[in-house]
């Protein structure tokens, strides 16, 4: 898999408090979340409070914790869809453990923060946002590999022509947790079992069946006896890996708009094979993918709400943004006071500064 980080931050301005107690206030959200260590609220679905009291938790579980922060989280864009609630869960560790002098190496801080949203907020994800926000460096794209955690940081070519980000915001915010997006992770599980049946393969548990332990060949070999959406998340999963593949020669070799076509190619497929896209967000992305000056676009993160990505001639910039600005209106005018377009460059990921 492949991410990069951009130039707009959530930031955590925390200080320490001797007494235990965790109080953390939101700018984006309503209310101050308190608590002690001691005693750790349990989660409440959508609250933005769930993440830090899953900071606590997880990190204790290996961990002894004394000091607890005082701190205001701040974020430079709306939340939802551009690995927001990564970036906090990594920030909230980061934090704790500055405090209570201890040392994560990055690939621990990565699994402790998968871990908050896995097992304490209940999503079926894996680790490639956290390891985004933690692993990141300006210029260069991360190749992960989510099953081995090796990763590689390829720096962008000179050759590359000059390119720019802009992030879209769609005024559409939701829990994952209240989205569709546990139900794609389970449908591709059962796909990964209609192609071993189809095999006569000994089949595993279904939590522990991934597609990525399926051969392409096989998949190829059996893929008319899968049926309906099954098929269309395991062709979601195998055409992505190759443009994965795809798109990472291209980075390598400098090509921007090879890597753009593969970009429009992933979200037409997230939309007509994963069938991941709200309407607002599969507006953006026709809107974008047929602008001039757009080398390629498709959804930020899961696809259920928040943010389409566009790569885009920095030169064209403004004639880009004045047709989204002209378009998206007409086709949901009650979210067009809530559109919003941020121009991006590459940056580092998590920092911790003072």
């Amino acid at each position: 898999m492949t991410a990069l980080a951009v130039d707009r931050s959530l930031d955590l301005h925390f200080k320490p408090r001797d007494d235990g107690k965790i109080s953390v206030y939101s700018t984006g959200f309503s209310g101050r979340e308190t608590f002690h260590m001691d005693d750790v609220p349990g989660p409440v679905p959508g609250h933005w409070g769930a993440y830090l009291r899953g900071a606590v938790s997880v990190l204790r579980q290996e961990h002894h914790l004394e000091v607890g922060i005082e701190g205001v989280v701040d974020a430079s864009m709306p939340t939802g869809g551009l690995s927001s609630s990564a970036a906090v869960c990594t920030a909230y560790l980061t934090a704790l453990a500055d405090v209570n002098g201890i040392t994560l190496e990055p690939m621990e801080l990565v699994r402790a923060a998968h871990r908050i949203e896995r097992e304490y907020i209940g999503i079926q994800n894996g680790i490639l946002d956290y390891s985004a926000n933690v692993l990141s460096r300006k210029d260069s794209l991360l190749v992960l590999d989510c099953d081995t955690e090796e990763y590689e940081l390829i720096p962008r070519p000179d050759t590359m022509e000059p390119f720019t980000f802009l992030l879209v915001y769609s005024g559409v915010t939701k829990s994952l947790v209240s989205t569709g997006y546990n139900n794609r992770v389970n449908e591709c599980q059962a796909a990964a079992w209609y192609v071993q049946e189809a095999a006569g393969a000994e089949l595993a548990p279904l939590k522990e069946t991934c597609l990525r332990d399926v051969d392409p060949e096989l998949y190829r070999r059996y893929e008319h006896q899968i049926p309906g959406r099954f098929r269309r998340r395991a062709e979601h999963f195998f055409s992505e890996s190759n443009r994965v593949r795809r798109g990472v020669d291209a980075w390598r070799s400098g090509d921007v708009e090879l890597f753009g076509r593969l970009m429009n190619e992933s979200g037409q497929s997230s939309v007509e094979n994963y069938e991941c896209g709200s309407p607002e967000l599969v507006s953006l992305f026709e809107i974008l993918k047929t602008t001039p000056g757009v080398y390629g676009s498709r959804f930020s993160g899961a696809g259920f709400r928040g943010f389409c990505i566009a790569l885009a001639d920095p030169s064209r910039v403004e004639e880009i943004e004045a047709r989204v600005r002209d378009e998206y209106p007409k086709r949901h005018p009650e979210l067009s006071d809530a559109l919003e377009l941020y121009t991006c460059d590459t940056d580092n990921g998590l920092e911790l500064v003072g």
